[in-house]
């Protein structure tokens, strides 16, 4: 057995991440003295950090590392599998901008700034042009969840609402993806709990989280708090109901503006 000082060092983890993992029921020590409150670790338990720690390389969130580690879910690798092809796809877009970039430096006479603001600027003029397409795309995908649900076939239901929230909520080049990833666990958080309340699954209401004519968007709280601990919408709720009013303030209102031009496309204006 090693003491938490030791056991720290035999796994290059810092004392209060253990600590934390402790906190969070990710690691708890194999014994503690209830003199001291002295935490004891096993050999046995370094593997542990072992897989934790090759599990945040795969880009698994430590409550999802919570979660396989207590029971193996083979849905939560796939979605994982899903994610990182879509960081795959990101990283070509950029790699191919880049090229572009280095191709028209050697032909033109501008400089790097303005002709990288040449090429920004035609990005996305061609971004406001595919919105609608982007719309009818998302539009479509969602109808195809919405099916998959009334078959009960919940494991393609939810690998299809997460890939569509790594469509509508994209992360590219931000230096703190926070708020975006908050804002799509938002998204397919209400977007499922709108089917299982059997309400009309749209971009719009998506976009406002009705359910039976009440708003919910903005008292999220209280409607988690109603919801089983281990149910798929609590687990996209959790993090955000459990934050600093502030904090959810500014993921809903990234959320808004993300969805907004989704739901424009069925309002009656």
């Amino acid at each position: 057995m090693y003491q938490i000082s030791d056991f720290s060092k035999k796994s290059s983890t810092s004392v209060q991440t253990l600590r934390y993992y402790d906190n969070i029921k990710l690691l708890i020590p194999n014994k503690i003295d209830p003199n001291n409150s002295y935490r004891y670790y096993t050999s046995d338990q370094l593997n542990t950090v072992k897989i934790i720690n090759y599990l945040k390389n795969m880009g698994f969130k430590l409550k999802e590392i919570i979660q396989i580690l207590e029971q193996y879910d083979e849905n939560t690798l796939k979605i994982q599998k899903e994610k990182l092809e879509n960081e795959i796809i990101k990283h070509q877009k950029t790699i191919k901008t880049l090229e572009k970039l280095i191709v028209n430096m050697k032909t033109s006479n501008r400089k790097f700034e303005i002709e990288l603001a040449h090429l920004l600027n035609n990005k996305e003029r061609r971004k406001t042009k595919t919105m609608k397409e982007n719309y009818i795309l998302a539009k479509e995908k969602l109808e195809l969840i919405k099916n998959l649900h009334k078959e009960n076939k919940m494991e393609e239901c939810l690998v299809e609402l997460e890939n569509l929230k790594l469509q509508i909520f994209e992360v590219v080049g931000e230096s703190d993806p926070f708020w975006t990833l908050s804002a799509g666990d938002l998204f397919t958080g209400i977007a499922f709990e709108l089917m299982q309340n059997k309400e009309d699954v749209t971009f719009l209401n998506i976009f406002k989280f009705v359910i039976k004519d009440k708003e919910y968007i903005d008292e999220l709280p209280e409607y988690a708090g109603k919801l089983k601990k281990d149910s798929y919408g609590y687990i996209c709720f959790g993090s955000i109901v459990s934050a600093p009013y502030d904090t959810r303030a500014a993921v809903i209102s990234v959320y808004k503006q993300i969805l907004k031009p989704y739901a424009m496309f069925e309002t009656n204006n």
